[in-house]
């Protein structure tokens, strides 16, 4: 599975959105068993929106989650994104 990008835009329920969504992921990084590999990094944007990035092994175990959010494959992140590790 590839790398995949989570954009959550920038409104009244941003904030909401992105605590659920990182709520979701620690669920399902907990009942897959905390797979090795399975990293997220999130950036908050100038304009308020949020950026996740799942690694593959994340992509694999939160598979349910990238089906019901807006979700893209994108390429690996790099030092100069800028993000910041979500700690599930």
């Amino acid at each position: 599975m590839a790398w995949h990008c989570i954009t959550i835009p920038g409104n009244d329920r941003t904030e909401s959105a992105a605590a659920t969504l990182v709520s979701d992921l620690e669920a399902a990084y907990n009942a897959a068993g905390r797979p090795d590999g399975a990293d997220v990094f999130h950036r908050r944007r100038g304009d308020g929106s949020h950026s996740f990035f799942l690694s593959p092994s994340a992509s694999k175990m939160a598979s349910m989650i990238l089906l019901r959010v807006a979700s893209t494959e994108c390429g690996e992140p790099t030092a100069e994104d800028r993000l910041v590790r979500v700690r599930l």
